[in-house]
């Protein structure tokens, strides 16, 4: 085990992990009390759980089934269509566009008013 100060491992930080990596532990202190320690990570391991998805999911029976011909075609892209694949209709036209009054709303939209405070 070997110590060393902060300050020189920040400065020499990419050789210590290397160290680090190959085995070696590593303590750094700062004034000469140990504050961390540098070691190598074990590599994680992936917990099984036999079990764990039974009843959360299923294979179909005829999961292997062959498929149809001309699917299988389809995927191997020799597909034998006889006719074009269909085309999507045209998009709707807009409405045409009203006429402004004076207020910038449409005019069928204004109220005319007697000037008094209310619609007349």
């Amino acid at each position: 085990m070997r110590q060393i100060d902060i300050g020189e491992a920040a400065a020499h930080l990419s050789q210590l992990v290397d160290e680090a990596a190959s085995g070696d532990e590593i303590v750094i202190t700062r004034a000469g009390k140990p504050v961390a320690r540098l070691v190598a990570l074990e590599p994680t391991r992936l917990h099984l759980c036999p079990g764990l998805l039974k009843d959360k999911m299923w294979i179909a029976d005829d999961f292997d089934v062959p498929l149809p011909e001309d699917v299988l075609a389809t995927f191997e892209g020799q597909s034998n269509r006889t006719k074009p694949p269909p085309t999507l209709p045209p998009p709707p036209t807009p409405p045409p566009a009203r006429s402004a009054g004076r207020s910038g709303f449409p005019a069928s939209r204004v109220a005319q008013s007697d000037g008094v405070g209310g619609p007349s």
